[in-house]
């Protein structure tokens, strides 16, 4: 891993950039509803000042049907016009693949298509030395003993599928040098692969996403209506009885704070750290 990290600042746009901007590069967009991608108009000036200010951009996108697909495109063809070495973070592999044909812009593998193990209950297979008492359907209870993970487990749930060399190489080969991943509670492993890079979410966790937002009272069963003005209503905390965490919902999406960065990070090839601000 580089001495350096590089620091990025996730920004909900068009909010300014603060006076001090300490990042070098911001995030921006969307990355779990197409709804709530900007469009160029509303965004360009914003763009066109961070460009100004020195700082690089990336523009994060979520899954895609086909006219999200075609509006995606359009946005990215309008800020790859003023900015050639913009990256565009991919939750969908049909993006992922227009651009890495496409070559004006850089591709970049988002979290939800990295799909690590993000489930807070992990971190309790990791933890050690816990015993419960389970209570069957029948009314039996029994004791539930710790069992520690295999070694092929734990790099199971602390790696990720596409950290494999056949699989970099094809990636590589494509034009795409970087994925993301969250700072999960398990842990992380990574490989050492040559042109490839990593950068890490932290303190946010990405556990999972949902069609659409629910309705009053956090009420799924209520038809979507999106666009909607509650996609701007303040995240919604969640409390899931036996996750070691706290969840909270925003717009579409749950999450988790994990605050403490790996204490292998020196030894992983991770360059980047991506903060939500």
């Amino acid at each position: 891993m580089p001495a350096r990290l590089e620091q990025a600042l996730w920004v909900d746009c068009p909010t300014p950039l603060p006076a001090e901007f300490a990042a070098s590069r911001v995030y921006f967009g969307h990355e779990t509803c197409q709804h709530l991608l900007p469009t160029f108009g509303a965004i360009e000036r914003w763009a066109r000042s961070a460009l100004d200010r020195g700082v690089a951009l990336t523009l994060v996108t979520p899954w895609l049907t086909n006219a999200g697909l075609h509006r995606a495109r359009r946005l990215i063809d309008c800020l790859s016009a003023i900015d050639g070495r913009m990256e565009v973070v991919c939750s969908d592999w049909g993006l992922l693949d227009v651009l890495a044909q496409q070559k004006a812009v850089t591709p970049v593998v988002g979290r939800l298509l990295a799909a690590r193990s993000a489930d807070p209950r992990l971190m309790r297979m990791f933890a050690g030395g816990q015993e419960r008492t389970l209570t069957h359907l029948d009314g039996t209870e029994c004791r539930l003993k710790y069992q520690p993970p295999s070694a092929a487990l734990a790099r199971h749930y602390r790696g990720c599928w596409l950290d494999r060399p056949e699989l970099i190489s094809w990636f590589l080969s494509r034009g795409v040098r970087r994925a993301e991943i969250d700072n999960t509670g398990q842990g992380i492993e990574l490989a050492q692969n040559p042109g490839w890079s990593w950068s890490l979410h932290a303190p946010e966790v990405l556990v999972a996403v949902m069609r659409h937002c629910p309705g009053a009272g956090e009420d799924f069963s209520a038809a979507a209506a999106c666009p909607s003005n509650r996609c701007a209503s303040p995240a919604v905390p969640w409390s899931v009885p036996g996750y070691p965490v706290a969840l909270q919902r925003r717009q579409n999406a749950l999450y988790y704070q994990w605050p403490h960065l790996p204490p292998n990070l020196q030894a992983l090839p991770i360059d980047r750290i991506v903060r939500r601000k």
